[in-house]
């Protein structure tokens, strides 16, 4: 999920599984994790969660910087507009 995280920079829960496989618990339970760490922030719109990826925490920061080094320069991260999931 952090992965999906670093992409997309905010995903809804059902976008997380869509995406990644977990299943809708698990995805819950990841997105609360990162949140109770200050990685990610919650939105509410009604019963739509969407989890953003807080860029200016320290372990954000860390984790994107690992992810550049893990994936080389051609890495990227981009904060991409939701889109709906089929």
């Amino acid at each position: 999920m952090m992965s999906l995280l670093l992409d997309k920079g905010e995903v809804s829960v059902s976008q997380a599984v869509f995406y990644t496989g977990m299943n809708h618990r698990t995805v819950v339970k990841t997105a609360e994790l990162l949140k109770l760490t200050g990685i990610v922030r919650e939105k509410r719109f009604g019963r739509l969660r969407v989890y953003e990826l807080v860029r200016s925490s320290p372990l954000a920061e860390a984790l994107t910087n690992l992810a550049v080094e893990a994936q080389g320069a051609s890495f990227q991260p981009k904060r991409m507009p939701l889109k709906h999931v089929p």
